[in-house]
């Protein structure tokens, strides 16, 4: 990817931080006393536990003093916004592939010029906030229909293996993934109009953004997936998603069922079929675990270059 998009979406998002809200919003930032790096490392600090939010609501509270209305998504775009002008300056000399840097390119520029979507999902209650911090910190890497991060498999996903499975899954940590980690661990795009592509060739594609990006990185294992959506006990009562492991089938995966499935977890959205089998007792949802070395990964890259951008 040329350099040039780097530079251009910088001087987009430095723009927008000389809107007059934006500079409103930074002038009473100043005065609470929060420099720059504190700023920052609020947003290096996001996770999905709720207490790392507090110092960004303790923040969004001081700045009401100074005439910004704490209920307005102002401070939330600003700091993500100065976290994204930072990573910028770091995203050239990544180890991730070109397609990837042009993806958080896309994704910064939706910060400096957000749809009403996308100002939502930057309004720290709502539940994309994490993955927007994420991304502005560099966490969270976007791959199209899939992102991932930099994680590995928790040792206590072994204990929730299914004891018939155990063996072979010990096995497979210790000679075909060598380790825990780190390795990819992925979720569902958060881009919501990338997130909308579950098809098979766009998810293919993300796996070789993934392949791509992995090949870059010697020291990590592979790829580590766990849902409900890679679980053989939801195909079975939707075959119309086997197809999601499909690839890892294909290409020297380890497929498991890793115990239950919360029934919040996402497995009966958009499938009253489901719910319904589920109250009939006719379906249990679980969790499906995948581990795909990086080895098998780059040999299924090879033979897919056509998923290339």
């Amino acid at each position: 990817m040329p350099r040039t998009v780097i530079a251009q979406t910088k001087s987009r998002c430095e723009e927008s931080l000389r809107q007059p809200e934006m500079i409103e919003t930074a002038q009473a930032v100043g005065q609470t006393g929060t420099s720059d790096n504190a700023c920052a490392a609020m947003i290096q600090g996001i996770t999905e536990a709720a207490s790392s939010k507090e110092s960004v609501r303790v923040l969004k509270s001081s700045v009401g003093r100074y005439g910004i209305n704490d209920q307005d998504k102002t401070l939330e775009r600003f700091l993500v916004l100065k976290a994204a002008v930072r990573s910028l300056d770091e995203l050239d000399t990544m180890r991730v592939s070109a397609a990837v840097k042009q993806l958080f390119c896309e994704e910064f520029m939706l910060f400096a010029q957000p749809d009403e979507a996308t100002k939502a999902r930057l309004c720290i209650e709502h539940d994309g906030f994490t993955a927007r911090c994420k991304f502005a910190s560099l966490r969270r890497f976007p791959a199209g229909a899939m992102d991932w991060e930099i994680s590995g498999l928790p040792k206590s996903y072994l204990a929730r293996v299914a004891p018939a499975s155990l063996p072979q899954a010990a096995y497979f940590v210790a000679a075909k993934m060598r380790g825990f980690a780190p390795a990819f661990f992925i979720h569902l795009g958060a881009h919501p109009k990338k997130s909308r592509l579950l098809i098979e060739k766009e998810v293919n594609k993300s796996f070789y953004r993934m392949a791509q990006s992995i090949e870059l990185q010697p020291e990590m294992k592979g790829l580590v997936a766990s849902s409900w959506l890679h679980s053989p006990d939801t195909h079975a009562v939707s075959p119309h998603l086997a197809w999601l492991n499909q690839t890892f089938q294909n290409s020297g995966a380890f497929i498991c069922v890793m115990g239950a499935a919360s029934p919040d977890s996402g497995v009966f959205h958009r499938s009253p079929e489901r719910r319904k089998l589920y109250e009939a007792g006719q379906f249990k949802p679980s969790t499906g675990l995948i581990l795909w070395p990086r080895q098998k990964m780059l040999e299924w890259a090879a033979q897919h270059t056509e998923l290339g951008d």
